[in-house]
């Protein structure tokens, strides 16, 4: 697979997750996207037995575990299949295609100039801090943390290819800590109807 269709790939996908408002399509993006980033550290990962055992763990939880957490989240409530978009769909996009040409211009910059696919993760990365801010529902802020932390484990592995054990490690606890307390905090939001965030921001007042 060449860089060029890597991203094509990347973008189509992170698009749907910032532009769809529903959780099961936006998760069955991540879902996508996680395979698609996971495949680009795989042959780093197989280097060392140990690698490649946390690799194999890591691949679990967010390729399987986290989506499975988070569907029989929606399943035992419904009303988070909604993620209720903050913005109009003709901004969504707009967005979209802003940060494909902010992150082609990330080569540009003096710290990273010689590291290779830095476009391709500042991608995924700012997609998933535009999760945090395009849907009103706490559950895509969930999905935007598990997004934003796959381009982070996808720069670590190039950044740092000579560590595959500490970078697959550093991806399976990212992963167990935001899928398992995030639900547990969901649950707990749920509860008291505030899964919305503009709930969430009342009650600073």
């Amino acid at each position: 697979m060449t860089v060029n269709a890597m991203y094509a790939i990347l973008a189509v996908l992170s698009g749907i997750m910032i532009v769809d408002t529903r959780a099961k399509r936006v998760l069955a993006g991540y879902v996508a996207i996680a395979i698609v980033t996971t495949i680009m550290t795989f042959s780093g990962a197989a280097e060392t037995l140990g690698g490649l055992m946390l690799f194999c763990v890591a691949t679990v939880l967010k390729v399987v575990v986290a989506p499975i957490g988070i569907l029989w989240f929606v399943r035992l409530n419904p009303e988070a299949e909604d993620l209720r978009a903050s913005a109009p769909l003709p901004v969504r996009v707009l967005v979209v295609i802003a940060l494909i040409e902010l992150s082609r211009a990330v080569h540009r910059l003096p710290g990273v100039a010689g590291l290779p696919l830095q476009p391709i993760v500042a991608f995924v990365i700012l997609c998933g801090i535009a999760m945090l801010i395009m849907h009103r529902n706490v559950l895509a802020d969930l999905l935007g943390l598990l997004l934003f932390g796959a381009g982070i484990t996808l720069e670590a592995a190039l950044v740092s290819p000579q560590l595959p054990a500490v970078v697959e490690l550093g991806a399976a606890f990212d992963v167990l800590v935001t899928t398992f307390i995030g639900l547990a905090l969901l649950r707990t939001l749920h509860e008291r109807g505030l899964l919305d965030v503009d709930a969430l921001r009342n009650l600073r007042g």
